[in-house]
């Protein structure tokens, strides 16, 4: 940013909107779970083709064994990672770099500033990813990590369950349905954060999150999430990703406008 300062500001302000952006994850979360409904609804494979390939794209966006899931369980998983993903890759960043930015609401110096704070943010989120297991492994390195992650995402995890819970009448979903079982069942989740998007999503499609994973070979218990009223299917990876979409727009929205409140007061 330094260096971008001494070009000009309109580079400086250029280049702090190109690495915010940049950790804003929406659209590649986006790209991979619709790469995962693509390979299971794909004509001419097999249904164990399906499975399999199925198993390989989740992979890449959740942090449990995916080898043994059954198609429910690879679907299930997917939406679990659409939920809790809006919350650490796009809402997150939105709300730190807006807590930067009202801190220098009238200079130039407020988009740096809300790009380092986004970037913070993904460091601290980054780490907890890498390090943050409950296994013997990282144990003693990486629970400062999960914790300050749980600390950072406490505000954001909240405000993406209530984006979500929102925008789910736009989407032709539930609004009562999907509060309720936030209400309900967020702190049956075993982080004190990533319930409440689940549970969102789980009472806006009207499906049930959660349940028994494994994680480093060893079976964890989860507890259910939301009503089993329907049976997975990969057509709810598109609902969930409409929700995830439309909500994560509306953060932007509130945020925008939270902004602007402030540098006119």
């Amino acid at each position: 940013f330094f260096l971008l300062s001494l070009i000009s500001q309109v580079a400086l302000l250029i280049g702090s909107v190109f690495f915010l952006y940049t950790k804003l994850a929406g659209r590649s979360l986006y790209t991979h779970s619709c790469a995962v409904y693509r390979v299971l609804v794909k004509r001419g494979l097999s249904k164990e083709n399906k499975l399999t390939l199925g198993r390989k794209k989740v992979a890449m966006i959740v942090g449990r064994d995916t080898s043994n899931l059954e198609r429910q369980g690879v679907i299930r998983a997917c939406i679990e990672s659409v939920a809790e993903n809006m919350s650490d890759g796009v809402v997150a960043p939105l709300f730190y770099a807006f807590v930067g930015a009202i801190f220098f609401p009238n200079g130039i110096i407020a988009a740096p500033v809300a790009a380092t704070a986004a970037m913070v943010y993904k460091a601290v989120n980054t780490m907890d990813s890498m390090f943050g297991y409950k296994n013997e492994q990282y144990k003693n390195f990486g629970w400062f990590a999960a914790r300050t992650d749980d600390y950072a995402n406490l505000i954001p995890a909240r405000l993406t369950a209530m984006a979500l819970v929102l925008v789910s009448p736009l989407c032709g979903r539930s609004l009562a349905k999907s509060f309720k079982t936030m209400r309900r069942d967020a702190a049956k989740h075993s982080s004190p954060n990533a319930g409440y998007p689940e549970a969102a999503m789980a009472g806006a499609l009207g499906v049930a999150l959660g349940g028994p994973s494994m994680y480093f070979g060893i079976k964890v218990a989860k507890s259910i999430l939301g009503d089993s009223e329907k049976v997975l299917k990969p057509e709810f990876i598109k609902q969930a990703n409409v929700l995830m979409v439309s909500g994560s727009f509306l953060a932007l929205l509130l945020c925008s406008i939270c902004y602007l409140f402030f540098i006119s007061v």
